[in-house]
């Protein structure tokens, strides 16, 4: 019977000794040193530079850069396009020039030829045929030097819009330049 005391009395002082909290039951004497911290922290800060230079990188590879991509593409082709466009009008605004000469001469040869050859009559059919003939050479040209003005508007028109276009992408390339370096700023 003393064993059965004995027993429980030391099961009983386990139990009693056992700590309530189990917090203090584990207590250890390691206390970490400079080197330790200073492991943990530059682990801490490239860990977090390259969460960073990932979030960056995404940023400007899946959002800018594709925007700014096809923005950029959509600019040089309309460029190419206005570019296209301008030799066109020039070419036709050369065109309209000689043909303007063209008539303007054969105006001046209608109209100097047949002012002394027209024979003075009764009926006075030919000098009223000669004089309608000079008359719709005479509006032609008028026509023809109203297009040629409507080709050198559309012309400046065409200038202004490039010169827009021209701004607009060197804008564009500033803020992708200003964007990288804020990124740049925060990354540091």
């Amino acid at each position: 019977m003393d064993n059965e005391i004995s027993t429980a009395g030391s099961i009983g002082a386990t139990v009693l000794d056992l700590p309530l909290n189990r917090s203090e039951a584990v207590t250890t004497d390691y206390s970490p040193d400079d080197e330790d911290l200073d492991e943990a922290a530059a682990a801490a800060a490239a860990a977090s530079e390259a969460t960073r230079d990932t979030l960056a990188d995404g940023l400007v590879a899946s959002l800018l850069r594709p925007c700014v991509d096809r923005l950029d593409a959509s600019v040089q082709c309309t460029r190419l396009s206005q570019l296209d466009l301008k030799l066109q009008l020039d070419s036709l605004a050369t065109e309209l020039k000689r043909l303007s000469l063209a008539q303007q001469d054969y105006l001046f040869a209608t109209t100097s030829i047949s002012s002394p050859q027209l024979p003075v009559s009764a009926d006075k059919t030919i000098s009223s045929t000669a004089t309608a003939t000079t008359k719709t050479t005479t509006d032609t040209c008028v026509l023809l030097d109203g297009y040629a003005r409507r080709l050198c508007d559309a012309r400046a028109k065409i200038a202004v819009v490039g010169n827009i276009l021209e701004s607009t992408q060197v804008l564009l390339l500033l803020v992708v330049v200003l964007y990288l370096i804020f990124l740049v700023y925060h990354i540091l």
